[in-house]
């Protein structure tokens, strides 16, 4: 059956969910079936931005579909799965999936004994709302593992909405979900505590706000354009001890958690610092010794 064809049930339309199905609703690749959320304002709502489908009160009442997509919390998977398997709605040429950046495909396990084909597909973007337009969603990258036969139908689908597929290894997907964190959510937190920093010395968050972005955006374009050895600038770069230490002593009388960052990524600043070669040894070996 050609991907266009495909009928896609949905359980857990959130921002994610409703971003795919709008996605390949509007590039005529699926036909939206049914949607499942927690009440059924949520799922008028979800259908509504997605523009096709219809509402489910459970999942005895969704139609018969080619594709299962499982947008709920991680949390929530492996119960929805549990009820799907035993809804009598699978068969052979079933498709389940899910979204999630941590959990591999295993976590829909308890469906394989319907016939049912399992894979799960993440979208390495942040929906911090629903997507509307292709362009919005080309270029990023989806990491995606599982059964061949669902990768055959899967992978394509996010590839004509603009999607990069790439492989993952199932075993690894915690400490691959983790970097992800790391550069997304934790540069978000990490930018929190520079604007707090700038509050304590007297800035306010507008202003702050400003200041910093031309500064995070040159950073962020160096990086991706020559590598983060050579994208490493300030005082651990110049092998500066003076100026960590009065950091150090800074962060000590103002906020103790933003010092243990500091140290934290300043030793990894340290290794960028000694592969860059501008420092000298003794430099960075006094800089360690105040990151210890």
């Amino acid at each position: 059956m050609d991907a266009s064809m495909h009928t896609l049930n949905i359980i857990g339309a959130g921002k994610l969910g409703q971003s795919l199905a709008r996605l390949w609703h509007d590039s005529d690749l699926v036909n939206i079936g049914a949607v499942l959320n927690r009440s059924l304002k949520s799922s008028e709502t979800a259908i509504e931005h997605i523009g096709g489908g219809s509402t489910a009160s459970d999942l005895e009442s969704m139609p018969i579909a080619d594709l299962w997509m499982i947008t709920t919390s991680d949390a929530e998977i492996k119960g929805v799965t549990e009820k799907l398997a035993a809804s009598g709605q699978l068969n052979d040429a079933s498709i389940v999936f899910h979204c999630s950046g941590l959990l591999s495909s295993s976590v829909l396990e308890t469906v394989v004994p319907t016939g049912a084909h399992v894979a799960s597909v993440h979208p390495v973007m942040s929906f911090a709302q629903a997507l509307s337009d292709l362009d919005s969603f080309a270029g990023t990258y989806c990491g995606c593992e599982g059964d061949s036969d669902a990768l055959a139908i899967l992978s394509p689908l996010f590839e004509k909405i603009g999607g990069t597929c790439f492989t993952l290894h199932a075993e690894q997907k915690a400490l691959y979900h983790t970097a992800t964190a790391l550069c997304c959510n934790q540069l978000t937190a990490l930018t929190e505590a520079s604007v707090q920093l700038f509050e304590k010395a007297g800035i306010d968050r507008s202003t702050a706000s400003q200041m910093m972005q031309p500064l995070m955006q040159t950073t962020l374009t160096n990086i991706f354009q020559k590598g983060t050895t050579n994208a490493l600038t300030g005082p651990i770069a110049r092998g500066d001890h003076n100026s960590v230490s009065a950091h150090i002593d800074a962060l000590q009388t103002t906020n103790t958690n933003t010092l243990a960052i500091y140290q934290t990524l300043g030793k990894v600043a340290v290794e960028l610092s000694t592969a860059q070669g501008n420092a000298k040894p003794e430099e960075l070996a006094a800089i360690s010794r105040l990151l210890d």
